[in-house]
Order: structure tokens, then C-alpha cells, then sequence
């Protein structure tokens, strides 16, 4: 995954690769990110290099990893809607990192949502990407409204 060079590039590398990947799983493929596990300049490309997201027949279904709460993810629960709620279920089941799940989202009001970040991991901004990703499949149809903060 990547592209031209932008301050949203691996962000976007996450949101469009965690919907290919998940697409990939509805038709019985299985994959897996890589974004440690390779030397960067041994891949030719001839744009920004992101991630690599391996696709292919599984052994197996894989395995469940620790989740957090939803109220690790969110500073308050009360008085959301039900669309949020179902958008955090659908992040705390989204890959990450290390499966660290350091980014967070709060209700804003109406159809707005804060994304943040709790902590500052190495490639943070394609777990963005993918939290976000599921966090829309959850809280559909509301198209959710997006504002995002670095650090909270």
C-alpha cells in the first residue's frame, strides 16, 4: 500500500487497505499486515511505500486477541447513540499494531465524532486509518462526521 507522498498518506494506506482486506476475508482469502517485516529498500515502487498486506490461503481462521473495553476507547459512554456504541465494537475488533488499539474516539454530537490518539506508536496513523475504517462499518448507515486531534 502507498502512493503519492501526503500528511494523510498512511492514514488513508489504512482505511482503504483494512476495506481490501476485509473484502478479501468475505470470499475466503486470509491476510495479514506487514509493516515491520521487510526491508523498505528492497521493495520496488515507484511511489511512497506504506505497508505490504500479505493475501492468500490460511492454514487457518487465525486467532482472537485481547480486546480492550469500549471504555478504554472512549471518554464517556453516556447519553451516545446507539450508532456510536456499534462503531466502537466494530474498532475493538480492527487489527493494530502489536494489537495496542491506541487510538480512541469520542461523540462530539449530531453525526461527529473526535478520532485521537492516545499514544505515539510507530505507524499509529495506518491504525487510524483501519479503526476508522471500522468504525464506519459499525455505526452504518450514519454517515459519521470526522474530527481529529493528534494527542489526547
Amino acid at each position: 500500500m502507498g502512493g503519492k507522498k501526503s500528511d494523510n498518506l498512511e492514514e488513508l494506506c489504512g482505511y482503504y487497505g483494512e476495506e481490501l482486506v476485509l473484502r478479501v476475508q468475505s470470499i475466503g482469502l486470509r491476510s495479514c499486515w506487514t509493516v515491520l517485516t521487510y526491508n523498505r529498500e528492497e521493495v520496488r515502487y515507484d511511489h511512497e511505500l506504506v505497508t505490504l498486506i500479505c493475501i492468500g490461503y490460511g492454514e487457518n481462521d487465525g486467532f482472537s486477541h485481547k480486546m480492550k473495553e469500549k471504555s478504554a476507547i472512549t471518554h464517556n459512554l453516556n447519553g451516545t447513540p446507539d450508532w456510536f456504541i456499534n462503531g466502537l465494537d466494530a474498532v475493538l475488533l480492527a487489527p493494530s499494531a502489536k494489537n495496542q488499539q491506541v487510538i480512541g474516539f469520542d461523540y462530539i454530537g449530531d453525526n461527529k465524532v473526535h478520532a485521537y490518539i492516545s499514544e505515539d506508536k510507530p505507524w499509529v496513523n495506518i491504525d487510524m486509518g483501519i479503526a476508522k475504517y471500522h468504525f464506519e462499518v459499525g455505526a452504518n448507515p450514519t454517515k459519521v462526521e470526522w474530527k481529529k486531534e493528534k494527542f489526547v
